[in-house]
């Protein structure tokens, strides 16, 4: 047994090592980063990696969306024509219209990048001019988000805001064309900036990397990303079948 002199020691010799493990406790809290829905963990409550809890449904088979690949009769909308129209105090500053097309089960945003106007709009209006509802057995193309991640720039002494996302096709289809929407908002839901960038080709298991760059950083604290891939499976000069 230890001595009572030894046991003095002992103590005496573990209270430096107490303190240096406190004060890097300390340090670890204070600097550690704060849980987000694009940092490639599972934390924060949710279900899964960056999804679930607090940030996007995760893809399930038995969600009753088709996100995974299945298969059933379905109402789409081959072709949605819409309209943006922007208005200051004084009135109309520009109008513009679109078109595309909604999934089976579908919730997306609709995105109209660089539309210039020389006064600064106060209010928007949104408009579905027309829209094609059709009835067909169709399967919801797989495209997957692999990785998201929102980072801060330097180019010529600017500072931009970068979103950065990795694109997997797990389809057995080539695409000519994908659509991938962006959308970065705040920890109150608030939208801080959103894109629209068009991919020329997504080969059958492939997977590519997409890059959303807006002129100057974004004001706020990105807390949620959002990234929406999307292919018009309606279009058959989009899609390249296999033989």
């Amino acid at each position: 047994m230890l001595s009572w002199r030894a046991k003095r020691q002992l103590i005496i010799a573990s209270i430096p090592v107490l303190l240096i493990l406190g004060l890097g406790f300390l340090f670890f809290q204070r600097f550690l980063p704060e849980p987000t829905c694009f940092d490639n963990k599972k934390n924060q409550g949710e279900l899964g990696v960056d999804c679930g809890g607090p940030c996007e449904p995760c893809a399930t088979c038995a969600d009753k969306i088709l996100n995974q690949g299945e298969e059933q009769e379905v109402l789409y909308s081959a072709g949605m024509e819409y309209e943006f129209t922007l208005f200051d105090e004084f009135g109309l500053i520009a109008r513009k219209v679109g078109r595309t097309f909604i999934l089976p089960q579908e919730r997306t945003h609709v995105i109209e990048a660089n539309l210039n106007t020389t006064r600064e709009p106060s209010r928007v209006e949104f408009k579905i001019l027309n829209i094609d509802w059709q009835f067909k057995k169709l399967e919801q193309p797989n495209l997957v988000i692999e990785r998201r991640d929102y980072k801060i720039i330097e180019i010529d002494g600017k500072k931009q805001s970068l979103v950065e996302a990795s694109v997997l096709n797990k389809t057995p289809f080539n695409f000519r064309e994908i659509v991938v929407n962006f959308a970065v908002l705040d920890a109150e839901g608030n939208l801080l900036g959103a894109n629209r960038v068009l991919v020329e080709s997504l080969l059958a298991g492939s997977r590519q990397t997409v890059k959303s760059i807006w002129p100057q950083e974004l004001k706020g604290r990105a807390t949620t990303i959002i990234v929406e891939p999307r292919v018009n499976f309606f279009d058959p000069t989009i899609i390249i079948k296999p033989r």
